[in-house]
């Protein structure tokens, strides 16, 4: 198809609670379901290559994680889902974000200007960005600008997402009650948002960690949880 593509100017926020908590420990663990669709072929969720500005000095992979799953499609039910990602003493001074379809067509690119190097940030798409289609798979690439502009060597991290139809009876819901329909649907992105809004994962604490735990091992991402919240 044409290639449509927008360039804009993206806003990253500091992903915190709200000024109330609700009670986790009514919950425990959450029981996700991930979807039986895989992730595209020859693909690999949350890679990075190597660079100055997301190299570890302790020999882990990267100081950059998408929280998106390692093993399947992220499925939102959001037009405009965001993106998170966990942070850990990046030298990067920005993301450019793209998102393409499967058939390569750019939906839009941004910049996000990188106000800070540690803790978790959302990327919220831009309002004027357009609505991820239903039933569409879209890959979703960020890269770390290391130097003052962008270079083919950056690192990238990759994730797949694929927009399903909203669902309006889990939306009545109360919100802890909506937390676990969105986890046992295999909603990825409503659920990672939820969690967050309720207990940000930078502030685990033993009430919210079997729920933090359980989603991102479903996720695959056990191992970063484990890593990063010590």
């Amino acid at each position: 198809g044409s290639v449509s593509s927008l360039v804009l100017i993206g806003s990253i926020t500091a992903a915190t609670a709200q000024t109330t908590t609700q009670p986790l420990e009514e919950i425990g663990t959450l029981q996700f379901y991930p979807p039986d669709e895989g992730l595209p072929e020859d693909t690999t969720s949350g890679a990075s290559r190597d660079s100055n500005c997301l190299r570890p000095t302790d020999g882990r992979q990267t100081r950059a994680t998408l929280l998106t799953p390692e093993n399947h499609l992220g499925r939102p039910q959001a037009p405009r889902p965001e993106l998170f990602v966990l942070l850990e003493d990046v030298t990067a001074t920005q993301f450019f974000v793209s998102v393409q379809d499967t058939e390569g067509d750019d939906t839009y690119q941004a910049f996000y200007p990188l106000n800070t190097s540690h803790g978790l940030v959302a990327l919220p798409l831009p309002g004027d960005a357009p609505d991820l289609a239903i039933g569409r798979t879209y890959r979703w690439s960020v890269v770390a600008v290391c130097g003052q502009q962008l270079r083919p060597d950056d690192p990238v991290l990759t994730s797949f997402v694929k927009r399903v139809e909203p669902d309006t009876a889990i939306a009545q819901l109360p919100t802890l009650d909506r937390l676990e329909a969105y986890a046992e649907s295999g909603l990825w992105y409503d659920t990672l948002a939820l969690l967050q809004e309720l207990q940000p994962i930078t502030r685990v604490d033993e009430t919210s960690r079997p729920a933090w735990e359980s989603l991102l091992l479903a996720g695959g991402l056990g191992n970063m949880f484990n890593t990063n919240s010590q």
